[in-house]
């Protein structure tokens, strides 16, 4: 079986659609897949990874310690000797520094990240900070100096998980080794729960591992009021505090759960995101760093869910109502976009030529 290296972030998004396309790549072809995970404390690893999968968790990288990290993975490729590195994470400082051999790469990422974005990310802001101390530590490696932060997610082929409407180019437009491939969204293994089973009018707070700006109860309420939802849940590794008023749960079977639901609020992450478009529910992304906003901005033009931040969701309502049917009707229409297609399997189909 030919080795291959997946290289994910630590958040629950990044491991997920790593997962699936794992599993999807291991049915078209003999490989033999191994995970090396960034760590952030929450250990998602053991529970999406390691019972499939031999895993290495990476130290938690920051500017301080690239150096360290990018050893551990020369090292990881040095022993595994792979036939291809798959990669899906933000790059810095994580691979900031790596010395990558002359083996395939991929890269998945959302378009919106990369050179096609236009609004400002998380690693346009890192660069901004540290990109002339990150350069002279490159330079100190052996590698080339970096102008456009961006370039970090460019490889042999470049895998977009977005629905069509959000990358916003054709397919036979866009730069050569870039392949949509649309979403690839993962369900967690665990059943619906009873008291949820003959819920239609659910308000789902669907804050991922990264979704820390939760709106205050009051907004949670606000908002039910105002799509008509008689009862909010949430899921999410993050406890703002709702108490009794909204019901918490570690996991849920979103798939199941969001046919129940009149509306979700999400951190703005893909997953999320995209799971409840694909079920034709609009969203208001409550963004934890630039690229959700990112994400969120697309949306608001689509028609199909809003921007709302923690700080002044209640101006931003009273200035621009929330104007439900519309936001429905966008959210059907990015649905239907995504119903038939497999992200997962074309994602593993545009992989099958690199693995030599």
């Amino acid at each position: 079986m030919k080795p291959v290296l997946f290289i994910v972030g630590a958040a629950i998004g990044h491991m997920g659609r790593s997962l699936m396309i794992a599993r999807a790549l291991e049915a078209r072809t003999s490989v033999k897949i191994h995970f090396a995970c960034l760590s952030a404390g929450s250990h998602f690893e053991r529970l999406l990874l390691e019972p499939d999968y031999s895993v290495t968790v990476l130290p938690a990288s920051n500017p301080a310690n690239s150096a360290s990290c990018a050893d551990q993975i020369e090292q990881l490729i040095d022993k595994l000797q792979p036939k291809l590195i798959y990669c899906d994470l933000n790059p810095l400082p994580p691979l900031l520094l790596v010395r990558f051999q002359e083996i395939p790469r991929v890269f998945l990422v959302d378009s919106y990240e990369t050179r096609l974005g236009s609004d400002e990310t998380v690693q346009d802001l890192m660069w901004a900070q540290y990109g002339d101390e990150w350069n002279q530590l490159r330079e100190a490696r052996g590698l080339q100096p970096v102008e456009n932060p961006r370039s970090f997610f460019d490889a042999d082929r470049v895998l977009l998980p977005d629905p069509p409407a959000i990358i916003g180019i054709p397919a036979e437009s866009l730069p050569p080794g870039y392949i949509p491939v649309g979403p690839c969204i993962w369900d967690p293994p665990v059943t619906l729960p009873a008291e949820l089973e003959d819920a239609n009018d659910l308000l789902l707070l669907s804050m991922g591992s990264t979704g820390i700006n939760n709106l205050p109860l009051d907004a949670v309420q606000h908002i039910a009021r105002l799509v008509g939802a008689s009862r909010a849940i949430r899921i999410g590794s993050f406890d703002p505090g709702y108490g009794e008023h909204v019901a918490h749960y570690q996991w849920l079977p979103g798939s199941q759960v969001l046919t129940r639901c009149k509306f979700v609020l999400t951190q703005g992450g893909a997953g999320s995101t995209y799971q409840a478009l694909r079920a034709g529910v609009p969203v208001a992304c409550i963004p934890a760093h630039r690229n959700h906003v990112a994400l969120a901005l697309r949306l608001q033009e689509l028609e199909a869910g809003i921007l709302l931040y923690q700080e002044t969701w209640q101006q931003q309502l009273n200035e621009t109502p929330l104007d439900l049917k519309k936001l429905q009707a966008g959210a059907r229409a990015l649905s239907i976009q995504m119903k038939n297609i497999d992200g997962p399997g074309n994602a593993a189909t545009a992989m099958l030529d690199l693995v030599r």
